[in-house]
């Protein structure tokens, strides 16, 4: 099937992107996210997604700098991408810019995710993401990559929601849709020193990171101390005793919690995130654990909004 794919695309290096391009280059992408390790879980979907936002910080452009920390584990998924993006004999060079390949990608991760969601029962269907594929990015010079600053994950609602506002004028209600793809994934503590899982299963894309975040979720959440109290994290088991993880930029987003701002640590209620007062846009955290297809329609328009990020005139596939 690969080598087929590869023949069509091949084939079809032309100077405009048509949408049977489009298809082929999904139906590749999908093969490869669809790779499973040895718990049977597909972390290239994550992968893509987290990648798409990095490469879309500061304009999406094709570019990652690896001597930056917070880009530290995307070298696994740039790795493969760039391996049958620089491949001259599939032509995809030559239809689409790496920036544009490296947005299909998180559009494609995000797809796969939705279609491993948990059955919802016998009448009713689960939803799916519907993002828009523009293309015409222009890919960067790596020798004149700028700098890029990342959001913090001890950082409190207000810087939290600044960075998305100047970064990609969103609102609050859009960062906080946004910030919903951390139900794929985990942290890992080489990485980011943060460790664990947001939910269970890390490669289903729903509204369980709502779920568990809001207070019908059913955890118990208390903060953590990591490297040896220098990093804080929230911690939390639900009725089953599975493990959860909330970085204090998502928990900001339902109880207001003080944060320190150097490492992390709240004094107001480290033994129970509950005693907290709720945050400013704790309605907006419910309403979306309460509406799966509501939050994942806002999802789709947000996330096509950041991979289009410092790029003009975008053209549909004819």
């Amino acid at each position: 099937m690969i080598r087929y794919l590869l023949c069509v695309l091949a084939a079809s290096a032309v100077q405009s992107l048509t949408t049977t391009d489009v298809e082929n280059l999904k139906d590749l992408l999908t093969i490869l996210v669809n790779t499973q390790d040895s718990d049977g879980e597909r972390p290239l979907v994550a992968a893509n997604v987290r990648l798409a936002f990095h490469d879309c910080v500061g304009g999406c452009d094709g570019c990652v700098d690896f001597s930056n920390a917070d880009n530290a584990g995307l070298q696994t998924v740039v790795g493969l991408l760039d391996a049958l993006y620089g491949d001259t004999s599939n032509g995809i060079s030559a239809l689409i810019s790496r920036a544009d390949f490296y947005a299909l990608a998180g559009i494609v991760g995000v797809e796969v995710g939705a279609s491993l969601q948990r059955r919802c029962g016998r009448n009713c269907v689960n939803p799916t993401p519907s993002v828009t594929f523009r293309y015409g990015r222009t890919d960067c010079d790596p020798a004149t990559v700028a700098t890029r600053s990342f959001p913090s994950g001890i950082a409190n609602l207000t810087k939290t929601l600044q960075f998305f506002a100047n970064e990609f004028s969103f609102t609050s209600r859009e960062t906080v849709a946004l910030l919903g793809a951390h139900t794929l994934g985990e942290a890992h503590r080489e990485n980011s020193g943060f460790r664990g899982r947001w939910v269970p299963r890390k490669d289903s894309f729903d509204n369980d990171y709502f779920v568990k975040l809001a207070d019908g979720g059913g955890v118990s959440w208390s903060q953590t101390s990591l490297q040896r109290g220098t990093l804080f994290q929230w911690d939390g088991d639900d009725a089953s005793g599975r493990g959860h993880m909330m970085l204090n930029s998502d928990m900001v987003l339902y109880r207001d919690i003080s944060p320190n701002a150097t490492t992390g640590q709240t004094l107001t209620c480290p033994t129970n995130a509950a005693l907290c007062p709720y945050a400013a846009t704790k309605d907006i955290v419910e309403e979306f654990a309460a509406d799966n297809a509501g939050w994942m329609a806002e999802f789709s328009v947000v996330f096509e909004k950041m991979i289009e990020h410092g790029s003009t005139n975008l053209q549909l596939p004819a």
